[in-house]
């Protein structure tokens, strides 16, 4: 084990970068121009990172009855993540430029394999940058072996939609959104075709997990802001979700923080439940 926390300073990165078994995720992504993080990586990252990719490595094949962001398959994770020279063994640290807003969900896939040393860094590149610590340009030789990773998928909970149907009919998840609240209400959607939200979703930002600096908020004042919306209930019952899957990994990181046991995911998220045209909507 090389850091004690899944949230990684970057004075704590600093002082181990380079370490044997350390390997670095970044996931600089723009979901409105998807071809800007690769060039945002070429530009500048922290020395040694891999680049990982949203759309092409992060999420499988979208159909017409998927959200825009599908779990990939296993065995294509696997065989990416033995690419990037990421064992069994590894510590793996994701990051990017907006909070770990897309970085939570390369750490929730790795930890959907059963990956144990699993990390992100607290405020990202800019806070990397902020520190002055080193940046590397273009793409790097890979300083660890690449070889074949044999993870165990399914050891994070996840729901289809038909299980969220079920669930909010019978009362037996609390399903949390964690687009802003304007998306939530349908008042603004700049990426799906349908605004407003799930009925019986409550909505949860994964922007009050992060101070104004970028970095998580204390996990006493996570707490605070999830306890009343958790209930009497125990986590285990909660689903987050966004518009893809995508930032709900932020909030279920953030609720780890906690000390809840870990939600689980409505992958396909609101992108899923609208692609029918069927399913009921609330815009309010």
């Amino acid at each position: 084990m090389i850091f004690a926390s899944a949230l990684v300073s970057p004075a704590q990165l600093a002082a181990e970068l380079g370490a044997s078994g350390l390997v670095l995720l970044d996931c600089w992504f723009d979901l409105l121009n998807p071809e800007a993080g690769k060039q945002a990586f070429l530009d500048g990252h922290i020395p040694g990172a891999r680049y990982a990719d949203l759309n092409k490595d992060l999420a499988g094949p979208v159909g017409p009855a998927t959200g825009r962001h599908p779990l990939p398959l296993a065995g294509d994770l696997q065989r990416c993540l033995g690419a990037w020279g990421i064992d069994q063994e590894s510590t793996v640290v994701a990051y990017d430029d907006v909070g770990g807003a897309i970085a939570a969900r390369a750490w929730w896939l790795l930890k959907w394999l059963g990956h144990r040393e699993a990390a992100l860094l607290d405020g990202g590149l800019p806070a990397w940058r902020a520190g002055d610590y080193p940046l590397e340009m273009g793409v790097a030789e890979p300083k660890t072996k690449t070889g074949a990773y044999v993870g165990q998928p399914g050891r994070r909970g996840v729901y289809d939609t038909a299980a969220i149907e079920v669930g909010l009919r019978d009362g037996t998840i609390v399903l949390l959104d964690a687009r802003d609240e304007k998306r939530f209400r349908g008042r603004q959607e700049p990426i799906d075709t349908v605004a407003g939200h799930v009925p019986g979703a409550i909505n949860a930002p994964f922007q009050h997990n992060l101070s104004d600096d970028g970095r998580f908020r204390p996990a006493m004042a996570l707490a605070e802001f999830y306890a009343p919306l958790i209930g009497k209930g125990s986590a285990d019952q909660v689903v987050c979700m966004c518009g893809s899957g995508v930032t709900a990994c932020h909030s279920i990181f953030a609720i780890e923080l906690c000390g809840y046991e870990s939600p689980s995911l409505y992958v396909g998220s609101w992108s899923e439940w609208v692609s029918s045209g069927d399913r009921p909507i609330v815009m309010a």
